[in-house]
């Protein structure tokens, strides 16, 4: 029997901080009488990992940034689950399987106690081998819509997704381990192409690989997400799973600014936004400065002007 690495919590912050390093930065909202809790079992490593994941309570909306990494197909086995995007309308499933890209944002609930079973696919190796499968010469990125396949589909996916769940159970690993694995592997991908909705977007290249390691990524990922709230630098390091010094020795490797100092030019990026998006009727520049967390409108309007070559007031009087 393979080792299960497993996470109990009723804490929503440690669940956060400790499936941060597993998935993607993600904000966490429970809501309603029933106590939170968070259970998580992951099993297999490197091209594709089964996860459960069961939050309990009334409801809890989960709000990633786009996985980036890796594409999931997820398949709710007790509860309601549901998933909404900016390109898709809400569905909601309690028997079906969902296929999740790398590439946009969603928001993500758990309802009833739900319990999800994630298969998370290594985005990279998933891409190269559906390519391989579809006749095309170069990867691309795949795009899935979000819809429950059609019933036969979804009963072939089902029992692929049983053997994969048995298989990295009983032996671990990362299926690229002799051919049999390798071909499980090519099973699988076939399977959820089968299955879900998707299109090749063959128009743009996907990701050659990492701009940045992994945890300035992590650590860049949880600042674009939590600028609105008060981040410490201990925080930004817990989500890159650094230390502190590791941290800003990864940024300086990558010839990235401070961490902090990026988190000043996301907000102050913020900040112009809601400025162009308003007009003085709505706000003030005072209000968008402080919202952002600079105190010192001297100082706002000066790297306002170097950044963007007009003030504060001009951006929000659209002159």
């Amino acid at each position: 029997m393979s080792h299960a690495e497993v996470l109990r919590t009723a804490d929503p912050d440690e669940a956060v901080t400790r499936l941060s390093r597993v998935y993607c930065p993600y904000k966490l909202r429970p809501s309603g009488p029933a106590a939170f809790f968070c259970h998580h079992v992951t099993r297999g490593a490197g091209r594709v990992r089964v996860m459960d994941l069961t939050f309990g309570g009334e409801e809890v909306v989960v709000e990633p940034l786009p996985f980036g990494d890796f594409i999931v197909v997820a398949a709710p086995q007790a509860g309601s689950f549901s998933v909404e995007s900016d390109a898709d309308e809400l569905t909601r499933t309690t028997t079906g399987a969902l296929a999740m890209d790398a590439y946009r944002r969603r928001r993500l609930t758990w309802s009833g106690d739900a319990r999800v079973t994630n298969f998370v696919f290594d985005r990279a190796a998933f891409e190269h081998t559906a390519a391989e499968l579809l006749g095309f010469d170069e990867p691309a990125p795949v795009r899935f819509a979000i819809r429950e396949p059609a019933p036969h589909r979804a009963h072939q996916w089902r029992a692929v997704g049983h053997l994969l769940t048995d298989h990295l159970t009983r032996f671990g690993g990362t299926l690229d381990h002799g051919l049999a694995e390798t071909q499980l592997f090519r099973l699988a991908v076939a399977t959820v192409l089968d299955a879900f909705p998707h299109t090749l977007d063959t128009t743009v290249a996907p990701p050659a690989g990492p701009a940045a390691p992994r945890a300035v990524r992590r650590a860049r990922d949880f600042l674009e997400l939590h600028a609105d709230t008060d981040v410490r630098v201990e925080d930004v390091a817990a989500a890159a799973g650094l230390s502190v010094r590791g941290l800003h020795a990864a940024f300086h490797r990558a010839d990235l600014p401070s961490p902090m100092k990026h988190l000043r030019e996301i907000r102050l990026r913020r900040a112009h936004e809601e400025l162009v998006a308003k007009s003085p009727e709505d706000t003030t520049v005072t209000a968008v400065a402080l919202r952002w967390g600079f105190s010192n409108a001297h100082r706002f309007a000066a790297l306002h002007r170097e950044h963007y070559g007009t003030s504060p007031g001009r951006a929000l009087a659209g002159t």
